[in-house]
């Protein structure tokens, strides 16, 4: 409701809303990122602590940065 009584034209409320929008969505790219990246770290955890070995563990879940 800030938004609309502060706004003096439809251009302004347009980008307040726009700039909301971008905040929102950077929030929930950082969130699923940083899940993501928990749930990667403890499935490499639990498959180290069995005895493999890391480069077949990067391989089992594709990792990205090593060549294969």
């Amino acid at each position: 409701m800030k938004i609309i009584k502060e706004s003096k034209d439809f251009y302004e409320l347009e980008r307040w809303i726009h700039e909301l929008i971008q905040k929102v969505s950077r929030q929930l790219l950082e969130w699923t990122a940083e899940k993501m990246d928990r749930k990667g770290i403890k499935e490499i955890a639990t498959k180290l602590s069995t005895g493999t070995t890391f480069r077949r563990v990067a391989k089992s879940i594709k990792l990205p940065f090593l060549s294969y």
